[in-house]
């Protein structure tokens, strides 16, 4: 029904329009058609038939002007969309949002990006309703991915192959920097996959998803560490002031994780570095499991780690420092035959709970919970500030205790 309304208002009613227009030439041709002088009907002719030529090239560059507008509207579309954020999840979901704006009748898009150690693909696959599929199967796209991948060719035909069968796909590679980064693959109507108008619009789109993806691939190298996959303490920085202004300016709160991982020291210098980096990048994999998707976990750089949990009191930080703990204390690892023990200690502090009228001094505040941790509790304690009497509410005299 979709492709029949389409085809009578971009071609039926053009024609119709045209053709109608000439009923009164053709009846004035009528009643001047003299046999004995046909000069004049012969002139009336030739203008009816220039008529007829340039309303029919009207309607055909008229019929052009909106399919490029409407190229136009999707591409700006598009761009805003890809624009709005540099978040890589994000930024899949608003692709496959502009792939399906390209195919209306799209069943399925695929994502297809290599993994990180670039020996397999990793798919996204969106429905026709475009959310995420958990478990998509992939007989029929995997291998058609791999090969756009492999080639750096665009493709598209039908499937199975046959000329009764009513499903189609289509496939673009995006390449980045003259690198391909990734594959764009939609299952669609057999119509839809054999426009020429929709492929061309495709390649608009994964050029723009390419420029996207490269920025998105910049600003996580800039922002995300790559050991732990936690954000760095630079961008730590900028969202603790965030959260500090807000909270101050609207009157509500959050809170402040400190986390520091137990004898650190003493693992790298028995089980060598190696050891050291697992069981940071385990701990990092603890904390991610353990927080909201709003909270900000951050590796403050060594062995110390930071959250910051947007609308969080200290006692619903407490809970998820606890739950923290625990998780490191289950984690295991086998060196030189002997089970790695680890463990973390964590300072908290809340915006309301601690009074800080600084950031400086929530975190100086987080800094004192975290040694009373160490120091007073033992190795994997909670210690919050605002349960620390006033007289012991100051910092240590000497060293901080990170970084042991």
């Amino acid at each position: 029904d979709r492709q029949f309304s389409e085809l009578f208002r971009r071609i039926a009613v053009p024609s119709f329009l045209t053709e109608f227009s000439l009923v009164p030439v053709t009846m004035l041709m009528v009643l001047l058609f003299d046999a004995e002088s046909p000069g004049t009907f012969l002139v009336l002719s030739a203008i009816c038939l220039s008529f007829i030529f340039v309303l029919r090239r009207v309607a055909v560059t008229s019929s052009k002007l909106l399919a490029r507008i409407r190229e136009l509207e999707i591409v700006n579309s598009f761009g805003q969309m890809m624009s709005s954020t540099l978040d890589a999840d994000f930024l899949a979901d608003r692709i496959a949002d502009g792939v399906m704006s390209v195919y209306p009748g799209a069943s399925e898009v695929v994502i297809a990006r290599p993994d990180e150690g670039g020996q397999h693909l990793e798919c996204l696959v969106y429905d026709g309703n475009g959310a995420r599929v958990i478990q998509p199967d992939m007989t029929v796209c995997g291998p058609i991915a791999q090969w756009i991948m492999d080639t750096g060719q665009p493709v598209r035909g039908n499937m199975g192959g046959g000329a009764s069968n009513t499903r189609g796909w289509v496939g673009k590679p995006i390449i980045s920097m003259g690198e391909v980064v990734g594959a764009l693959l939609c299952l669609t109507s057999r119509s839809e996959s054999k426009s020429d108008e929709a492929f061309r619009l495709l390649e608009l789109v994964t050029r723009q998803a390419a420029v996207a993806l490269h920025n998105s691939s910049l600003y996580e190298q800039a922002t995300v560490d790559g050991l732990t996959k936690l954000f760095v303490r630079r961008y730590f920085d900028q969202r603790l002031d965030e959260e500090f202004h807000r909270a101050k300016r609207y009157d509500s709160d959050f809170s402040l994780v400190l986390i520091d991982v137990d004898d650190f020291k003493d693992v790298n210098d028995t089980y060598l570095h190696e050891t050291g980096d697992k069981v940071l990048q385990l701990v990092a994999a603890v904390i991610r499991n353990c927080i909201r998707a709003m909270d900000v976990p951050c590796r403050l750089g060594g062995d110390e780690f930071a959250i910051v949990l947007p609308e969080a009191d200290e006692d619903a930080a407490r809970i998820v420092a606890e739950r923290i703990c625990e998780g490191v204390r289950n984690i295991s690892i086998t060196r030189k035959g002997r089970r790695v023990s680890v463990s973390v200690s964590l300072g908290v502090a809340g915006f309301a709970g601690s009074g800080a009228e600084k950031c400086a001094t929530l975190m100086q505040r987080g800094d004192i919970a975290l040694y009373k941790a160490k120091e007073k509790k033992g190795k994997g304690s909670v210690v919050v500030f605002g349960d620390l009497d006033s007289e012991t509410n100051h910092p240590p005299s000497s060293a901080s205790p990170v970084g042991d």
